[in-house]
């Protein structure tokens, strides 16, 4: 039986904003649906992914 597959590539940039704060800039790319989103937390990003997951699991269980 096959699984569902979602594929990710994640990029991660450091930034420093005007008050010369460290911060994060990721990219994360859907490789599947071709979507870039960007976010500025690692648990935002982490977000993201897992509702995708959750949706391909969705549309796997109910035949596509």
């Amino acid at each position: 039986m096959n699984q569902p597959v979602a594929s990710f590539v994640v990029r991660c940039h450091t930034v420093i904003n005007a008050g010369e704060d460290l911060c994060y800039r990721i990219k994360v790319t859907h490789v599947q649906r071709g979507e870039e989103v960007t976010f500025e937390s690692f648990d935002e990003a982490s977000d993201y992914m897992k509702n995708a997951l959750h949706q391909e699991d969705e549309v796997f269980h109910k035949g596509g």
